[in-house]
């Protein structure tokens, strides 16, 4: 160790840890080489009520020259840790093995004695950074016994490290939100019974949610080609490729039907623009998007009789019933297809009338595709 201040590749692996995860272990091994130690641990943890290790949703760790369970059982020999009481007195600082208790003490302790013993450790500096909402950073170096104990030169270099440990994680912090809003949005999407495909100006796709991905792969009405969004028919694919660009540059929606082989009924295709009025998009470099919706008409848009029933209070009967007229049948083949009288099916109809508010099977339809049963891509 000839140098304070941290070694710039290291640093590198540190903010490379923050959106790759795999490159921790990476960093914990250079780290405790840095302090000519034989262990390295980073734990992210929340604190509860009355200090003790609360909710451990918030939790992620890394280690070098140690097991993660070993992780978990310093945890649970948290209330006998002499070092705990220091370590929140003196937040952002180096804590240093004898700062904490006498030797006798801390070789009395629990987390001496359970922990430090089996796992061949001795010395340590340890710092907890806070974060957020009651969430702690906390990094450690361990040398063994019979090593050198951490003294002010390894403290002074510590401490070199903690504006980059404290940065890299609150970066890691904010991409992890990202993600779990990023995932959570995608998540959504592939749930609508719609196609949704995001495109730039020349058609090329930046995003197309599960539905959408299908029509695609099937070639059903659209389709990749080198990446770029394509109508069956050649001048379905030149009327898009306009469209998209007009609703881009006046930032007013479009709409078209594309034919496809084998159907009668076209693709339904409304286009959005993401432009001025939503924010620009940065993918790479900034540019203008535009939003695809594809609704599909051969498609059966299936609606769950258990959810029916339980949205608008209906019998099992009645909710099978209401499904098959929201999936286009008349009353009398919807008779049929459930195996019940006309007459039976009329006395449920009304019944259903007054449980969904409505007094006619148009008005019923709209009362069921406009609820939240409607979202979900079965």
């Amino acid at each position: 160790m000839n140098d304070l201040m941290p070694p710039d590749d290291l640093l590198d692996t540190l903010y490379s840890a923050t959106t790759d995860f795999s490159q921790w272990s990476r960093f914990m091994e250079g780290f405790a080489n840095q302090f000519d130690a034989t262990a390295a641990s980073f734990d992210k943890i929340k604190i509860g009520d009355q200090d003790k290790i609360g909710d451990q949703d918030a939790r992620f760790s890394a280690v070098y020259g140690l097991n993660p369970d070993d992780l978990d059982l310093m945890m649970e020999q948290h209330v006998e840790d002499p070092r705990d009481e220091f370590v929140h007195q003196f937040l952002e600082k180096p804590l240093l093995t004898h700062e904490c208790a006498s030797e006798a003490e801390w070789k009395k302790s629990g987390m001496y004695r359970n922990i430090f013993i089996p796992m061949c450790l001795e010395y340590f500096i340890v710092v907890m950074l806070p974060l957020e909402n009651e969430v702690f950073a906390v990094f450690s170096v361990y040398r063994p016994p019979g090593a050198v104990p951490f003294g002010e030169y390894e403290r002074s270099q510590f401490g070199n490290f903690i504006p980059h440990l404290k940065r890299a994680v609150h970066l890691q912090e904010q991409f992890l939100k990202v993600e779990r809003e990023r995932w959570g949005a995608l998540a959504v999407l592939d749930e609508l019974p719609i196609g949704v495909i995001v495109v730039d100006l020349q058609t090329r796709v930046q995003f197309s949610n599960q539905l959408a991905s299908k029509l695609m792969e099937d070639k059903n009405g659209l389709h990749l080609r080198h990446n770029e969004l394509w109508a069956n028919q050649h001048n379905g694919s030149t009327e898009l490729r306009g469209l998209v660009r007009d609703c881009v540059k006046d930032q007013a929606p479009r709409v078209v039907l594309l034919e496809r082989d084998g159907s009668k009924k076209p693709l339904q295709v409304r286009i959005n623009a993401l432009g001025e009025s939503s924010g620009q998009v940065f993918v790479g470099e900034f540019r203008q998007m535009a939003v695809i919706y594809v609704t599909d008409p051969d498609r059966p848009q299936e609606t769950h009789s258990e959810l029916l029933q339980r949205l608008f209070g209906l019998t099992p009967t009645e909710a099978k019933l209401t499904a098959q007229l929201v999936l286009g049948h008349s009353l009398d083949e919807a008779s049929e297809i459930l195996g019940v009288a006309k007459s039976t099916s009329r006395t449920h109809l009304l019944s259903i009338f007054s449980k969904t508010s409505t007094n006619r099977q148009a008005d019923l339809i709209k009362a069921v595709v406009t609820s939240p049963l409607w979202v979900t891509n079965p």
